[in-house]
């Protein structure tokens, strides 16, 4: 079906069936092409395509697909079913199904008119548009004048006055909905003053409370550090050479010194994600200077409780800090102090340590960290323990001396100053122990020795007479032993005189070991025999064992042979004393090196141990405090001399003596001798005489028809001793001449000498009373006669001169009381000697 609308306009209803078009609805190529787009894309409702004719003439197609619906069935469904007018007029548009692409409407327009037809609707309508346009905007913008313009302005003017402070200044003339904004306002503007001047009031009383705390601030962060607000004392701004208003929109930063800024920008971000507040110290550089700021950092929440900034409470502790370096430098000038004193320091409260430096440790053989939080009054020697308990509780400051107990049991005696000092803000009790064991020991040393000297002085005397007496005795005997009629008993009794006399010699030798001239003649020797021969024959006879433990290593030592073996003799003794009923005796010898921690009064050199070990029954305390002193003795028939003389002897070579002992376990003596220097012994041998008989001298002398042996000038200032010497020098064929002192020797000398009959040989007793002695005469002597040959005699036998009597000019040396024969040999070997 075509319908023509107007000259160009062409409506077209094509209709077919499965493809077999109405012959005259049949459609051309640009409806098939339309036909077939929709039957491919069956949703597609319409269409609108230009195309050219085969004139070349353009046009425009608009189509739309018609589809079988279910009321076309009616017609078009069975043939039987349709009306009989379309069963008559149709033979085969039947037998259609819902849902088939019956036909397509097609309209076809030329692409002119068309253009032509849209542009004068276009015009028309733009001018009506137009029209109704400037009619609305005139209407509208009256309206909006009147209603919204002027009053939007009274609001704006009236919000400036409030933005101004000015919350008196209400707005009006407003009508409708507008005056109910106005009224809205207005209200707010009210409330807004009351509040500000609330504010205003609160700001006053919060910058009087701010300014009461002298120099302090409140800061708000942000999570960056980001001064958001701050409000600070005029103070804190003059001292800081920063206004605080202008510390706003500064960074943390900007102020924190750089040592601190990435701790005080995590400190803040903590507060932030934790929610807790945090008390932290930095320092800040600003204009006027570096300060220390304590500042107490807390969250600042919002109505919903979320943490939008961080509130710094912010105080200046610059002068605190510089308190507390101060007090910490003193207390690290203590410190330091006390380490580096020679003295123990000890920290300590109510009597418990709290710090001690490494002398203190070291003084008493703990490590420091022992020492910490004990009871001090532990340390101390349980006799002394309550007077260092008065000193903490009463705060006593005086000196006092105290034994403290060592790690190792020892004990050693201090001198304690303590003071009560103020640290960190506690009151403690400062304590210096100076180690004052040393001291102790050479005031209980020289407090022996005093003892020692008094005896010494005393004994020295006595010695010296009695050798002279024991010497007068001793050539009377041998004048008695000369005559020929003695019968063999009389003999016997002259011999066992002479053998009284040297035991009684011995006696006089122990008393001068404590006088000022006992000293040692010293030889370096190797002591292991000496220790031996002395203890075989201490113990010879007693039912003591020994066990001896001597190395072959030993170091030699410079000693007196004579008195080592009486020092080792007199403490083996003691040993047997103290086990009656038998025992064993331990003697052990070593090499040690002596140091500061052995705490002996010796210089830290080689020396020589020698230990002597018994079971025996032991020794007192009370006792061993007094056991080396003179005369002091436990034994019914001791003389309290025995290790008094050991003592004096082994303080004469340059050594010391310790002892300890325990009730019913034994005793232990220990002393210790310096090594020598000398590499090799100076090896020496005296020569004995052992059951001489005087008569076979005189007899050798007869025989020999000697007229005379040599002239000989005697000097004693005993009458006696003159006498018998003279007697018994004549025998022997000398010629003697005898004088009292000195003097005499050098006046007689001179004279023989001038006259052509010097002497051949002098003898000189040591000490003189009351005149010249040998030491002075012989110095004298040899101004004038530089050849003289000159023996000293005395009775002092360890006098210093008699040890090294080549020194002072004398050519031999006898220690009364001597026998003659040794005085004959030794004349005999000085005048035989040639310059």
């Amino acid at each position: 079906m075509i319908l023509r609308i107007g000259q160009k306009i062409v409506c077209i209803l094509i209709m077919f069936r499965i493809g077999h078009a109405i012959k005259k609805n049949a459609a051309d190529a640009i409806e098939k092409e339309a036909i077939m787009y929709y039957r491919g894309n069956p949703t597609e409702v319409e269409r609108f395509v230009p195309f050219k004719s085969e004139e070349g003439e353009s046009f425009y197609h608009y189509s739309t697909p018609i589809w079988i619906e279910e009321y076309c069935l009616k017609c078009h469904g069975k043939k039987e079913d349709a009306h009989v007018t379309i069963r008559t007029k149709y033979d085969t548009s039947f037998e259609y199904k819902i849902g088939e692409l019956r036909g397509v409407m097609s309209i076809k327009l030329p692409a002119s008119h068309l253009n032509s037809l849209v542009w004068s609707s276009f015009e028309r309508d733009l001018w009506v548009h137009l029209a109704s346009f400037s009619g609305m905007f005139f209407l509208i913008s009256w309206m909006l004048n009147r209603y919204v313009t002027t009053p939007v302005r009274r609001l704006s003017a009236g919000i400036e006055l409030v933005a101004r402070g000015n919350y008196d200044q209400p707005i009006e003339g407003l009508s409708g909905e507008m005056d109910i904004v106005g009224k809205t306002f207005n209200q707010m503007s009210k409330q807004l003053g009351q509040r500000e001047n609330e504010l205003k009031k609160n700001e006053v009383r919060f910058r009087s409370v701010l300014s009461s705390l002298y120099e302090a601030a409140i800061i708000v962060y942000d999570r960056d550090g980001k001064v958001m607000s701050l409000w600070g004392t005029p103070e804190m701004d003059e001292r800081y050479g920063i206004r605080s208003v202008d510390m706003v929109g500064m960074s943390i930063r900007d102020t924190v010194s750089p040592a601190y800024v990435e701790q005080a920008l995590a400190d803040i971000r903590t507060v932030f994600d934790a929610g807790e507040k945090k008390l932290v110290e930095y320092i800040v550089n600003v204009p006027g200077g570096s300060f220390w700021h304590e500042t107490s950092l807390s969250p600042l929440r919002n109505n919903e409780g979320s943490i939008t900034a961080v509130v710094g409470f912010v105080r200046d502790i610059t002068e605190r800090k510089q308190a507390e370096e101060a007090h910490l430098s003193s207390e690290k000038r203590l410190s330091s102090l006390s380490r580096a004193t020679f003295e123990g320091i000890v920290f300590s409260k109510n009597g418990v340590f709290l710090d001690c430096n490494e002398q203190f440790a070291d003084m008493v053989g703990y490590k420091v960290e022992d020492l910490i939080g004990i009871d001090g009054l532990t340390l101390v020697h349980p006799d002394d323990r309550e007077l260092a308990r008065s000193r903490i509780t009463t705060g006593n400051e005086e000196p006092y001396e105290s034994r403290l107990l060592c790690k190792d049991d020892s004990i050693i005696f201090c001198e304690v100053h303590a003071q009560m000092m103020l640290i960190s803000g506690d009151r403690l009790r400062v304590t210096a122990f100076r180690n004052i064991t040393e001291r102790k020991r050479m005031e209980e040393e020289l407090i022996k020795a005093q003892k020692l000297e008094s005896v010494g002085i005393l004994a020295g005397g006595i010695a010296h007479d009695f050798n002279n007496s024991l010497q007068t005795i001793l050539g009377f005997i041998s004048l008695a032993e000369m005559h020929k009629n003695l019968d063999v008993k009389t003999h016997e009794y002259l011999d066992n005189a002479r053998k009284a006399i040297f035991q009684s010699k011995n006696l006089t030798l122990q008393l001068l070991t404590f006088s000022k001239g006992g000293e040692p003649v010293k030889r370096t020797v190797s002591i292991s025999e000496l220790i031996k021969s002395s203890v075989t024959l201490a113990l010879s006879g007693s039912n003591v064992k020994c066990e001896l433990c001597i190395p072959d290593n030993l170091w030699m030592v410079d000693a007196d042979k004579g008195q080592l073996s009486q020092i080792f003799s007199n403490i083996i003794i003691n040993a047997y004393q103290a086990m009656p009923e038998g025992g064993t005796v331990r003697v052990c010898a070593e090499n040690i090196n002596v140091t500061e921690k052995d705490h002996l009064p010796l210089k830290k050199e080689k020396y020589l141990k020698i230990t002597v070990n018994d079971n025996g029954t032991g020794i007192t305390q009370e006792h061993l405090q007094k056991i080396f002193d003179p005369f002091f003795t436990t034994k019914q028939k001791g003389s309290g001399l025995g290790l008094a003389i050991t003592y004096s002897i082994i303080k004469k070579h340059g050594g010391n003596i310790t002892v300890e002992s325990e009730i019913g376990v034994g005793t232990t003596f220990s002393i210790y001798l310096p090594a020598s220097q000398n590499e090799i012994p100076k090896e020496f041998a005296l020569k004995e005489m052992d059951g001489f008989d005087i008569k076979s001298i005189e007899e050798q002398a007869e025989e020999k028809n000697i007229a005379s042996k040599g002239k000989v000038l005697l000097m004693d200032d005993d009458y006696a001793i003159r006498t018998v010497l003279c007697k018994q020098l004549g025998n022997l064929k000398y010629d003697v001449e005898a004088v009292e002192e000195g003097s005499e020797v050098i006046r007689l000398y001179k004279n023989a000498s001038e006259a052509g009959k010097p002497f051949d040989a002098v003898i000189m007793d040591l000490t003189i009373s009351g005149g010249m002695g040998g030491k002075d005469a012989v110095k004298r002597l040899l101004k004038i006669a530089p050849d003289a040959k000159v023996i000293v005699v005395s009775g002092y036998a360890n006098d210093p001169i008699m040890a090294n009597y080549k020194e002072y000019g004398f050519k031999s040396v006898l220690a009364k009381p001597h026998e003659i024969y040794e005085l004959d040999e030794a004349l005999q070997r000085v005048i035989a000697e040639t310059h």
